[in-house]
């Protein structure tokens, strides 16, 4: 028996985070630990997820082992070099993992929340400074993505937010 092989989908998985932020590049965020927080965080808000968005959820970065990432003030400036990184990297994701899943409108606002709000809540978790413009533009996604799943905002609920402190879901 020889030994066993790691897949690229296994090392995929082992990318880091964050690697263009000096701020979060030394967080040691991998993209296994990634998808698997995006995965609990729709497991807790969805009523009955998926296979195929949980599979989404644990693959949806995978192609940037072999494309990297943008960083997010870039993507915002300049979003038709966004655009055709972003099929790139889809390309390089199906490669690595498979096709991946067709979802609905409403699997994909859940995907896109769920992304979202881990990344607020490890750059939240790891000191970020939540008052900057950047995330204040990602909690406004993110509670827009919220209305658009119908998920019942108290009020209140975002205060302290944008505090570093970690609030619960």
């Amino acid at each position: 028996m020889s030994a066993p092989t790691p897949s690229q989908l296994w090392l995929s998985g082992r990318v880091m985070r964050w690697h263009t932020n000096p701020r979060m590049s030394s967080t040691q965020d991998r993209l296994d630990g990634h998808h698997g927080r995006v995965a609990q965080i729709i497991i807790e808000c969805h009523p009955d997820p998926s296979v195929v968005l949980l599979r989404a959820a644990l693959t949806h970065d995978a192609g940037e082992a072999i494309v990297g990432d943008l960083p997010a003030d870039m993507k915002r400036q300049m979003p038709e070099v966004a655009e055709r990184h972003a099929l790139v990297e889809a390309v390089s994701r199906d490669t690595i993992s498979g096709a991946f899943p067709d979802l609905s409108e409403s699997e994909q606002t859940y995907l896109r929340y769920a992304d979202r709000l881990d990344a607020y809540l490890w750059a939240q978790f790891h000191g970020e400074d939540m008052t900057k413009i950047d995330w204040r533009l990602a909690r406004e996604e993110i509670a827009r993505l919220a209305a658009m799943l119908f998920f019942i905002v108290e009020d209140g609920a975002w205060d302290g937010f944008d505090q570093n402190e970690v609030v619960p879901l």
